[in-house]
């Protein structure tokens, strides 16, 4: 993860490994892994809706790349 702090903006970076075949198939049938990442991708976005901010996913070379920027700086440690 990188995070770069600008004066009006926060940038966090992060890259995640692509699922393998095998483990998309098994996270189908993960429901409770399945609601994990939907809730954690709702909370990326009711942080970007609050910081006035946006996200971008993009796959490459066998990674996810998530970018957030943030308008207004944020100490996420807080946010509920």
């Amino acid at each position: 993860m990188k995070v770069t702090d600008t004066k009006e903006q926060l940038h966090i970076d992060c890259q995640m490994p692509l699922l393998t075949e095998d483990e998309a198939e098994k996270l189908q049938t993960d429901e409770a892994k399945r609601q994990a990442i939907h809730t954690d991708v709702q909370m990326l976005e009711q942080i970007c809706l609050v910081y006035q901010g946006n996200m971008r996913i993009e796959d490459s070379d066998g990674f996810h790349f998530l970018r957030l920027t943030l308008a207004a700086k944020a100490d996420l440690l807080s946010f509920d």
